[in-house]
């Protein structure tokens, strides 16, 4: 199974909050949903709740769909430009979606620091 639909799957079930859009547009999924939903798992452990959630989920698939991502003004530039990667809708442009774990380890989130601690994820 692929990053984006070839070879992939139209199941239509998770979380709300750490849906991808593709899910949500029925277009068919590979791997790089679970790119999506690490992403706003991260998020959500940084920020304290996911990039688009709103109480109303029909709202809140409109925002994971067209929403701009926005972040806390604490947030590090890495944080910014590694969670920016991971929660591209453009499947094909998703940081995870060419290479995998990889892909990732080689970006700036290896980098990632907690903005109450110096440790990184790699240390």
């Amino acid at each position: 199974m692929g990053a984006g639909a070839a070879g992939g799957t139209k199941t239509f079930c998770g979380t709300p909050e750490y849906l991808a859009p593709e899910i949500l547009e029925n277009k068919g999924h590979g791997k790089a949903v679970d790119w999506w939903s690490f992403g706003t798992l991260v998020y959500e452990m940084i920020c304290g709740l996911p990039p688009f959630y709103d109480t109303n989920v029909q709202r809140m698939y409109h925002k994971i769909l067209h929403s701009p991502l926005r972040f806390p003004s604490y947030l590090s530039r890495e944080s910014k430009d590694c969670l920016h990667g991971l929660l591209q809708r453009k499947v094909d442009a998703r940081l995870g979606s060419q290479r995998g774990a990889e892909e990732i380890q080689e970006h700036a989130c290896r980098y990632l620091v907690c903005p109450h601690s110096a440790r990184t994820w790699t240390s």
